[in-house]
């Protein structure tokens, strides 16, 4: 990869994208999200969460339904906290990241600890109120919901987020 492409793929303005509203609540309506450990006061998507003053990464999760579109230049720690909050409390988390499945930190995170990983079709277009002006933001890479969860999806569940992209059950595997 050459090192335009990588500024490209790797490095953004800010870290404080609204997840987009439509799919945020296409998976509300399946979880039922209690909170947004990873938010801001102008990126929030459920009225219960945490900013970076909060620090959700250094605070207990235990008991909450997660929604979590985290920096995404942290997505490597974030993967890391849902995972092991998922392995020790059982905590449901739905992670929005980069599509990288490459990396050590999927290899170490999600794939031996998810149950569901949606591939999202397309490229996500995030909005930003810390710059409106600047209008939407199309992500430069493609995105995935990584889903730790305990929830068996039926069918009419999967046939919903398969019009979002494509849903992997890594429960069968």
């Amino acid at each position: 990869m050459d090192e335009n492409t990588r500024k490209v793929m790797f490095s953004s303005e800010n870290d404080e994208y609204e997840t987009p509203v439509a799919l945020y609540r296409a998976l509300d309506d399946i979880f039922h999200f209690t909170l947004d450990p990873a938010a801001s006061d102008l990126s929030f998507m459920h009225p219960n969460y945490y900013t970076i003053e909060d620090d959700g990464l250094s605070l207990d999760w235990d008991g909450e339904v997660c929604y979590v579109n985290p920096p995404y230049s942290q997505a490597k720690q974030w993967s890391s906290k849902a995972a092991t909050e998922f392995l020790n409390n059982g905590t449901e988390v739905v992670l929005l990241a980069p599509s990288r499945t490459e990396t050590k930190y999927w290899h170490e995170n999600v794939w031996p600890v998810a149950h569901y990983i949606l591939f999202v079709g397309g490229r996500l277009k995030f909005g930003n109120k810390v710059a409106p002006e600047k209008g939407l933001y199309t992500a430069p890479f493609p995105s995935a919901v990584i889903m730790y969860t305990y929830l068996v999806f039926g069918e009419s569940v999967a046939d919903e987020l398969n019009k979002i992209g494509y849903l992997v059950n890594l429960w069968k595997i």
